[in-house]
């Protein structure tokens, strides 16, 4: 049978039954000095995952307006590089009438992000006077493949996730993406119908248990080291 002393170096400052003799020994090295590595670490590698996450909270951008930038017209226009967060772009429509039949537009997701989500925040529109935004990809806008389609009034229920509608709703991984906006009812007039809309760019998350598991791991090695010396 093993004989077994007091150990007074434990963590908590009390004492503890361990094993006599070297063996013990490495187990209060360990316990007084193993910890007091490991948990710095862990507590690191969470903080760095919640400042990630802060990050997906940036301020919003605005990434275009009409007003400001010039019409965009049939033919798709590269819209400025997206940041992480919100990126709003406004503009404005007309029937046949009014000469502003189409807005068009392109805009790349970069890799390492998501389209998270595509809010139409805003609809300047009356009765018969409706929009349609309609979101497409592919490296071509006549061959891009639409994804999600959504037909607005004023008394649309707003805001609107259009990432939410069509054939593959959700987030958007990196890519090429066309905007395609324009009246939908009454289009030979030339009421102006105004729109708000809201690209949400986000960092692809990492793993919550990865970090973790890192830490453990560390935490293993650094015990195996200690018994072995």
């Amino acid at each position: 049978m093993k004989r077994w002393r007091i150990n007074t170096l434990g963590t908590g400052g009390g004492d503890a039954a361990s094993p006599a003799g070297p063996e013990g020994r490495r187990m209060a090295r360990w316990s007084s000095g193993g910890l007091r590595r490991i948990v710095p670490a862990i507590v690191l590698v969470v903080t760095a995952c919640l400042s990630m996450g802060a990050q997906r909270d940036a301020a919003a951008t605005l990434l275009y307006d009409e007003a400001v930038s010039g019409d965009l017209s049939d033919t798709p226009a590269a819209l400025p590089a997206l940041t992480a967060g919100s990126n709003t772009v406004h503009g404005s429509v007309t029937g046949a009438a009014g000469g502003d039949f189409r807005d068009r537009a392109s805009f790349i997701v970069p890799g390492g992000f998501v389209l998270e989500k595509l809010l139409i925040i805003e609809v300047d529109a009356s009765g018969l006077h409706q929009i349609f935004v309609s979101l497409l990809e592919g490296t071509d806008f006549a061959t891009a493949a639409t994804i999600g389609f959504n037909n607005l009034a004023g008394f649309s229920i707003l805001p609107s996730d259009l990432l939410q509608t069509g054939a593959a709703p959700g987030a958007q991984g990196p890519g090429r993406y066309f905007l395609d906006i324009g009246p939908s009812a009454d289009t030979s007039s030339s009421v102006v119908r105004g729109y708000t809309l809201d690209l949400q760019l986000a960092s692809v998350p990492q793993p919550a248990t990865l970090p973790l598991l890192l830490a453990g791991l560390a935490g293993l090695a650094v015990a195996r080291r200690r018994r072995s010396a």
